[in-house]
């Protein structure tokens, strides 16, 4: 039983399944979790296209969770029909989940807490930061996307980062904040624990011969991925060992993110180039069960972020939560120790192998040295799948929750009476 009531709450996002997103992944699975801890959960997004099914997504009970696609959009005209909804719902909590792309990088999420002092009854409001983004909201006026953010930091009563990078930006950019916590994301993609020859069996749907090495790549092909790094090291790393195959696992591009199709094709056509095309396997979509089974098949992942690995991606999540050997970029943002117990940055040669960003030649040799070692391989699955607890939708909830009725908040805002009507 929570220490408090908190029995009600309403996650705001943007984009919610079936719709792509790891923003709307994620609050599809936080959901899920909350909803374990017996709390009712209401979530208010966009709404769905004429075209565009509106299925909860699967493990999402119907019953712990109610999804309300009645946002036409998120500009100050749709104020209105947000605080309706507030009224209506009667949250206990309201929780944005903030990436201002996911919003059309529009103002209303940013005013959210201020809207809410209009109420003479209010939720408590958190906001989860996946990134720092800023909205545009004038031409030649940056300096309103950052006024945009710090209210909306600045008001909530919990703010919440996902990652050691965000934690140390956040105060530097907007002040002072009330009360703040760091909880990492979770992967949306389960593991569905594939072996023997389940894993023989996806290797050979992905024309990966059982003398192959298998190196993996997962996500949407975007400019900060590093992919085209990624494709230099492949073609080097494979004129000296012809075992190699490189796998991309996932769609190349993310619906509505057009700036992402430029650069897809031009990764493919540079495989083209280098005469690789018949070495490389392109997935697209899948379910996450599936998209489990394709991870398992992989040898090793590479996930060579420009600016280095952050536990806010969760491709690099889902590859510690599946235990695989991963190649990934440094990070120049160090945990500090209140973060190190909690959420422990990997280390070279113990949990991952680093290499720094761009360098093609360090990533080609990390690959030969994953593709010629297996013991190796062994030992960064072993300890890296150590860390997966942390990960766990069940632990972020209990955080979440917790990070709700801390004892601050609770003193100035006290709960409705249990007995309050729904």
């Amino acid at each position: 039983m929570n220490p408090i009531a908190i029995r009600r709450i309403a996650l705001i996002t943007g984009e919610y399944p079936p719709v792509p997103g790891g923003v709307g992944d994620y609050t599809a699975c936080l959901a899920e979790a909350l909803g374990h801890q017996s709390i009712a959960i209401s979530i208010l997004t966009t709404a769905a296209a004429k075209d565009e099914p509106t299925a909860a997504p699967s493990g999402l009970t119907p019953s712990a969770s109610v999804v309300h696609r009645i946002m036409p959009g998120w500009g100050l005209p749709d104020a209105v029909r947000f605080l309706r909804y507030v009224a209506a719902s009667r949250p206990d909590a309201i929780v944005i989940q903030y990436q201002t792309g996911a919003y059309g990088m529009k103002p209303l999420p940013n005013l959210i807490p201020a809207l809410l002092r209009l109420l003479k009854s209010r939720p408590r409001v958190v906001v989860v930061f996946h990134d720092l983004n800023e909205p545009w909201l004038a031409p030649k006026s940056p300096w309103l996307g950052r006024l945009a953010n710090r209210l909306l930091a600045r008001l909530s009563d919990v703010v919440v980062v996902t990652n050691h990078e965000d934690r140390t930006k956040l105060q530097t950019r907007y002040g002072t904040i009330r009360y703040e916590e760091l909880i990492p994301i979770g992967s949306n993609i389960a593991d569905v624990g594939l072996g023997g020859s389940a894993r023989d069996d996806a290797r050979h749907a992905l024309g990966i011969a059982p003398r192959v090495i298998a190196a993996g790549f997962f996500g949407f092909i975007n400019e900060w991925k590093g992919v085209d790094t990624l494709v230099e090291a492949f073609a080097r790393a494979r004129d000296r060992d012809p075992r190699l195959r490189l796998v991309f696992i996932g769609g190349s591009h993310r619906p509505g993110a057009a700036y992402s199709f430029g650069y897809a094709d031009r990764i493919r056509h540079r495989i083209a180039a280098l005469g690789l095309d018949s070495e490389v396997t392109w997935t697209e979509f899948g379910d996450a069960d599936v998209i489990s089974g394709w991870l398992h098949a992989i040898d090793f992942i590479v996930l060579p972020f420009v600016g280095g690995y952050s536990y806010r991606h969760g491709t690099l999540i889902a590859a510690i939560t599946h235990g695989l050997p991963i190649i990934t970029t440094e990070t120049a943002v160090a945990a500090d120790g209140r973060d190190c117990d909690s959420l422990p940055p990997l280390r070279s040669d113990e949990t991952a192998e680093l290499v720094a960003s761009g360098d093609v030649d360090a990533l080609a040799a990390s690959m030969l040295r994953l593709a010629s070692d297996p013991a190796y391989r062994e030992r960064l699955s072993r300890a890296v799948v150590k860390l997966s607890p942390i990960f766990s939708w069940d632990a972020i909830a209990k955080q979440m929750v917790r990070a709700i009725v801390h004892d601050a908040a609770a003193a100035r805002y006290p709960p409705r009476s249990a007995g309050a009507p729904p």
